[in-house]
């Protein structure tokens, strides 16, 4: 993929995403619970939680 993809995002807490949990791949739907930087917390839907980097997650 090249830069001129990658699409500015204006996340925050609260914030609908999907994250490739625990870099393994599959991607599941949640909702950011903590950012700072490019760290982040989701809370995901099935009820598992993980601290993660912005670029293991999209916009949904």
């Amino acid at each position: 993929m090249s830069l001129s993809n990658v699409r500015p995002y204006a996340w925050a807490i609260g914030t609908r995403v999907e994250c490739n949990f625990q870099g393994g791949g599959k991607w599941f739907p949640g909702v950011i619970a903590s950012l700072a930087g490019e760290s982040l917390g989701v809370n995901y839907d099935d009820g598992d939680k993980e601290k993660t980097k912005t670029g293991r997650c999209r916009s949904t």
